[in-house]
């Protein structure tokens, strides 16, 4: 004997295959739209200037020259870990002559850190500037960026002296200075 299906399960199949196929679909797919950015690998920092002037020739002292130098420091790792510069300088040497005169004669104090518009973070909290009083032949720190700042160029205006010793032979005098920046404040 055979089973028939009864005329209204036959029409109610009909209408919800007819619903399931005529409805529109609300089916949302979503996905992540992912970037990477990798690590940066420029952390430097360089002398800008330095120029102090002249004095006469005389056997005393010469009052202090006053003279402004720029360390410029470059981070762009992308990290912000912070860094931290160091400066030494080289006795200073007559152009003209084999006199010198020590390195100790010039004294920079805690300059001021600005930032070079537009690169990297705006912000110059978090960097610290020190005095270095007198300047030596060996590293000491002067400005530093703790971790979290320091991520972009900046610029630190450092107001300096130097007193020319007493009986210093007429020349034009160089100093060499060398900054290093290494990476942590």
């Amino acid at each position: 004997m055979k089973k028939r299906i009864p005329r209204f399960a036959a029409v109610a199949f009909a209408v919800t295959l007819l619903m399931c196929f005529s409805m529109p679909g609300n089916a949302a797919t979503s996905d992540n739209a992912i970037v990477t950015v990798t690590s940066g690998s420029t952390l430097t920092a360089s002398i800008l200037g330095g120029n102090f002037g002249a004095t006469t020739y005389s056997f005393s002292d010469s009052a202090p020259l006053n003279g402004t130098i720029i360390i410029r420091a470059v981070d762009a790792r992308g990290t912000a870990p912070g860094w931290h510069v160091t400066i030494k300088g080289a006795d200073f040497a007559g152009q003209a002559t084999s006199r010198t005169f020590p390195i100790g004669k010039l004294s920079l104090a805690a300059g001021t850190s600005a930032w070079v518009s537009p690169y990297g973070n705006s912000s110059v909290a978090g960097l610290t500037a020190s005095a270095i009083t007198p300047v030596t032949t060996s590293f000491t720190q002067i400005w530093s960026a703790a971790a979290g700042s320091g991520d972009g160029v900046y610029d630190l205006t450092i107001p300096g002296s130097i007193v020319v010793p007493g009986g210093t032979r007429v020349d034009q005098y160089w100093a060499l200075l060398t900054v290093s920046i290494d990476a942590g404040p």
